[in-house]
């Protein structure tokens, strides 16, 4: 009997001629659960496929210089060889040169932080196959599976906690980062619509040194500060302890991951922070990967971390409305 062409095969089961051609040939670029089916499916239409079975290869790339994918790269890299995985670190905002060539035979890669579309789709241009995971990006439609902290979530705790205990609050909020500038516009918005009679004011800044000159020419007219990052959060907590100033302040991290990352020895005072759990995303990366669907068109998927409130009763100061 004449078996079925790749061409007519490819037409009927969904997959690419060049995944077919691949797998027949046994060429790099198909992923081991992909590779898998595929083989089965030659076999049964007549192809003779040798079956080789290893470890899945994972990229872990970090897109962009910064201290906080690289510690969530180590991190999931550590979760991920628990599996068995075949882990690979990269660094395209470095060397996106050896990226392109780590990638070519991979079967998953995944940004520990948003990464622009073009590299998302020159990943998907050098291995059509690869599954693509992207953490905080802001264009899900081009990645398989998007995971990011619930940016709403924790604001609205953190808007709720601060409206209802403080008169003047000043949010600081850096527009040259994405997740900063959502959460001070969140925390903003729901303050001003719900609580109009509460003051609050958005503190935009780009640089440390305008943060300390806002605290030193208005501080005093605020009792509250937000910070969603530790930049202000370890820039004006000496200040505030040196002139023994009472404004209640809130972090949006937890304060343990940022004294570690940033190397400091001396906590500075905080009176509460948004939680959430680093841990988690290698957690809900390992789940994903083991289950992700064998089927050559996969659905796009959105994870979000879960956030609570977190108060240091030790150094809680709160002035009712």
């Amino acid at each position: 009997m004449k078996r079925i062409s790749l061409k007519n095969l490819s037409e009927q089961s969904g997959y690419s001629r060049s995944t077919l051609f691949r797998v027949l040939r046994n060429a790099p670029g198909v992923r081991a659960s992909t590779r898998e089916s595929v083989i089965r499916l030659l076999n049964l239409h007549g192809y003779v496929v040798e079956h080789h079975s290893g470890p899945e290869k994972i990229v872990i790339d970090t897109p962009i210089p910064n201290l906080y994918p690289e510690h969530l790269a180590s991190l999931i890299g550590e979760r991920l060889e628990l599996e068995q995985y075949h882990v690979v670190q990269t660094r395209s905002w470095k060397r996106k040169a050896l990226f392109l060539r780590e990638i070519a035979d991979a079967d998953a890669v995944i940004f520990t932080s948003s990464a622009d579309r073009e590299l998302l789709r020159l990943t998907r241009e050098s291995n059509p196959e690869i599954y693509r995971i992207s953490l905080f990006s802001r264009h899900s439609e081009e990645s398989e599976l998007t995971i990011s902290v619930d940016n709403f979530g924790g604001a609205f705790l953190a808007a709720n906690y601060l409206a209802l205990h403080f008169g003047k609050i000043a949010i600081f909020c850096n527009p040259n980062q994405e997740d900063s500038a959502e959460r001070g516009f969140i925390v903003n918005s729901c303050i001003q619509a719900k609580f109009p009679q509460v003051r609050c004011e958005l503190i935009c800044y780009t640089t440390l040194p305008e943060v300390r000159r806002f605290h030193q020419e208005r501080g005093s007219e605020f009792d509250a500060y937000f910070y969603q990052n530790g930049d202000p959060w370890v820039t004006l907590a000496p200040e505030l302890k040196k002139e023994k100033r009472k404004i209640f302040t809130l972090l949006f991290n937890n304060p343990e991951y940022v004294l570690d990352l940033r190397d400091l020895h001396q906590k500075p005072e905080l009176d509460a922070y948004i939680n959430f759990e680093t841990s988690q995303f290698g957690e809900l990366i390992a789940f994903y990967l083991r289950n992700r669907p064998l089927l050559y068109k996969q659905p796009r998927l959105v994870s979000l971390l879960p956030t609570q409130f977190i108060i240091n009763r030790q150094h809680r100061k709160e002035k009712t409305v």
